[in-house]
């Protein structure tokens, strides 16, 4: 019984990390880009 309770639990639980996982890459990809652009427009 618990073998089928699993891995229903398990692909929910992975998909929400995979799509975690896939935004704090785009952000960490974005902010240091927003960092560049905010210290190119103070230098200016």
């Amino acid at each position: 019984k618990n073998q089928n309770i699993i891995p229903g639990k398990i692909k929910p639980e992975k998909f929400t990390i995979d799509r975690h996982s896939q935004i704090k890459e785009g952000n960490s990809i974005k902010i240091p880009l927003l960092s560049l652009i905010i210290i190119n427009n103070a230098k200016v």
